[in-house]
């Protein structure tokens, strides 16, 4: 077994090294100097994703060749996906000051996480005064003393306050989710993704849109679920998933929750686990429907993958 193997790391392939690339190319410049002055780096954090409105003009949202770097603020997805139709969770509060939060009065469940970021970093989902990820108690000064120590707040990092979706499978505090890799308005697979109550680890199982379970996982190392039928309405989340595709223009991961209502649309991911975990199956799937469906995307972020020198082989 390969070195990368034994210490639960791939090599990036030519997918990941994709998403690499483009992660590095809308926010390096403003990571890359560790001696630039935090409120800095806020300012361009806060100019290169300024806010948008339901009724803003479509010239106002694609403003220029990176557009969809907007969308990586969480608000703005939100936005996004309202636009074109699709339901969102219910906004409880947001706002950049944690004491403005109105904690006392948010429904007994309900889920906050920072507008940038990824990989449940800074989420805190809690029912009943519990925190589901880590399973203990807190109070509403314990929860805002916890959101003032987090890494990202002297970044200012917006907040986001949620309702917690009900998923329609079971009761659990967590609902599964349901990853789409999209290129363009194609569904190259579909992730459902359970969460263990009390750690960080997942469960997961990839599907085809007409719902055929994969027999690899798209992820080289991730634990591989129990195969489950698909939910009572898969078919609307297909069109939802295709609509914001469509719009969003280059390959994106769409995470969406199944509640009774239907599909609803959770975040996007434009650099999925930043371009790491991709197995040799994902590699070569992914890569051969990304160059099928978004030639020029495909053929773009590879000549940025080359000018920043970021190779395949590179370790994730």
């Amino acid at each position: 077994m390969s070195e990368s193997f034994r210490h639960g790391r791939l090599p990036l392939g030519e997918v990941g090294r994709r998403f690499r690339a483009r992660y590095r190319r809308w926010w390096h410049p403003q990571l890359a100097n560790p001696i630039q002055k935090l409120r800095w780096r806020a300012h361009r954090f806060k100019e290169l994703t300024p806010p948008r409105h339901v009724t803003d003009p479509d010239d106002s949202w694609r403003c220029c060749d990176d557009w969809q770097r907007i969308l990586a603020k969480k608000l703005n997805s939100r936005i996004f996906a309202e636009r074109a139709g699709v339901g969102v969770p219910k906004l409880l509060a947001s706002g950049r000051h944690v004491s403005r939060i109105p904690f006392e009065s948010l429904p007994r469940r309900f889920v906050l996480k920072p507008c940038f970021g990824g990989d449940c970093h800074g989420v805190y989902v809690m029912v009943d005064g519990r925190e589901a990820f880590r399973q203990i108690d807190l109070t509403p000064r314990d929860l805002g003393r916890r959101l003032a120590a987090e890494r990202w707040s002297h970044l200012g990092n917006p907040l986001l306050v949620e309702e917690l979706i009900q998923d329609h499978r079971d009761d659990g505090p967590l609902p599964t989710e349901y990853n789409c890799f999209m290129f363009g308005s194609r569904i190259a697979a579909i992730r459902v993704l359970r969460r263990r109550v009390g750690t960080a680890r997942t469960v997961n199982r990839f599907y085809s849109p007409e719902w055929e379970a994969f027999e690899h996982n798209l992820f080289g190392k991730h634990g591989r679920d129990a195969r489950c039928d698909a939910p009572a309405r898969l078919d609307e989340l297909l069109r939802c998933a295709a609509k914001i595709g469509r719009l969003y223009e280059i390959a994106v991961r769409l995470d969406f929750y199944m509640p009774k209502r239907g599909p609803v649309f959770g975040e996007l991911a434009p650099y999925p686990c930043l371009g790491a975990h991709f197995g040799p199956f994902g590699q070569s799937y992914l890569g051969e429907m990304w160059k099928e469906e978004l030639p020029d995307d495909w053929a773009r972020e590879g000549r940025y993958a080359d000018r920043l020198g970021i190779r395949a082989q590179d370790l994730a």
